[in-house]
């Protein structure tokens, strides 16, 4: 599932390793289980009803969530801004790190300006 989460050289072979490590020997039926949960609950309906500030970070290229689910969240919740990071995939707090701490920090800023 790598090549699903990361471009080639997207990431340090360090933390590369690591990645895999773990995701080896995390459990098969949990992972699946997981998997079956997360497509079976839709919770689009209730999108509305979030009232705060909201931050959608979003690959450009994940096989798992396409940007266009992603922009109809963003349509979705009231003053949500969505936030897309070019050439990344699923993995994108490990690749885009960085980058996306910054867009946070910028997003927060604006919500609180004083501080």
């Amino acid at each position: 599932m790598m090549q699903w989460r990361f471009h080639p050289g997207a990431l340090d072979p360090i933390l590369y390793a690591w990645y895999e490590r773990v995701h080896e020997t995390c459990s098969f039926d949990a992972t699946v289980g997981l998997a079956d949960l997360l497509l079976a609950t839709d919770l689009t309906p209730r999108l509305a009803e979030i009232k705060v500030p909201t931050l959608l970070l979003a690959p450009d290229a994940s096989p798992f969530i396409p940007l266009e689910i992603m922009a109809s969240m963003r349509a979705a919740i009231p003053n949500a801004e969505l936030q897309v990071f070019a050439h990344s995939k699923h993995g994108l707090p490990l690749s885009h790190g960085n980058a996306c701490a910054r867009i946070l920090k910028e997003f927060l800023g604006r919500q609180h300006p004083a501080g």
